[in-house]
């Protein structure tokens, strides 16, 4: 049995304990959700540095910023959504970890969401040995927001709101995004209201919401210039 020992680095990075969790978490929209993690500091190749390893003082504080929705309603019952920047500071461990406990999530539909940490310097730190100016901030890849029910709502943007999926003719996955099914169109990629495409109206002439060769118009009812008319095909 060969074994080594890794001799950490200088301390350069920020990193998660358990980089795997993140894509476990979710930013709540109906009601807020509730992560706890711990964070390190490693050198440049991602190796964990903790105090015992190195001569130079780790930062005394992470500070992690995160934006957090809100709403207010007033008394004519219309709601008003915002996001705000909050932030937390957490101390350093005797072990090298910085913990964040019982932080809340959440966010708004259509919103983009991340976690970012920072090194704030202990306040007795000697800015000889102080390793917190060289201690790149990290950034987490955007979290997964909340959606509404597949297949029955879409999602409001900018709100926490779900709405019945339009039927005939709506395809919702329970995001914010609005398919169109075969044989109906609609006037605009926003509008709600689907119009069938099929016969006596069109000539089952769009698809995705998009006239097919040799129409176009309301509801791809019209032949395009150069195509004739045969019952309701353009031919």
């Amino acid at each position: 049995t060969i074994t080594s020992d890794v001799s950490a680095g200088t301390p350069s990075r920020i990193a998660l304990l358990n980089p795997g969790e993140v894509g476990s978490w979710r930013v709540g929209t109906f009601e807020p959700r509730t992560i706890n993690f711990f964070a390190v500091i490693t050198d440049a190749a991602g190796n964990r540095v903790r105090p015992a390893d190195t001569v130079l003082q780790l930062p005394g504080q992470l500070e992690l910023s995160y934006l957090l929705a809100s709403s207010t309603t007033n008394v004519d019952g219309h709601t008003t959504y915002r996001t705000t920047v909050t932030q937390v500071r957490t101390d350093l461990r005797p072990d090298g970890t910085y913990q964040f406990a019982n932080v809340k999530l959440r966010g708004l539909h259509g919103g983009s969401y991340t976690l970012q940490l920072a090194p704030i310097a202990a306040p007795d730190a000697n800015p000889s040995t102080d390793a917190t100016p060289n201690i790149a901030s990290m950034e987490t890849d955007s979290l997964i927001v909340e959606r509404c029910t597949a297949g029955t709502e879409f999602a409001v943007t900018g709100t926490y709101e779900c709405r019945k999926c339009p039927q005939p003719g709506g395809i919702c996955d329970g995001t914010p995004q609005i398919l169109v099914e075969k044989n109906y169109w609609r006037a605009r990629s926003e509008a709600y209201t689907f119009y069938s495409c099929a016969p006596p109206f069109a000539g089952d002439s769009c698809v995705g919401g998009r006239c097919i060769e040799g129409y176009e118009g309301p509801r791809c009812s019209v032949c395009t210039e150069g195509y004739g008319r045969t019952g309701s095909q353009c031919t």
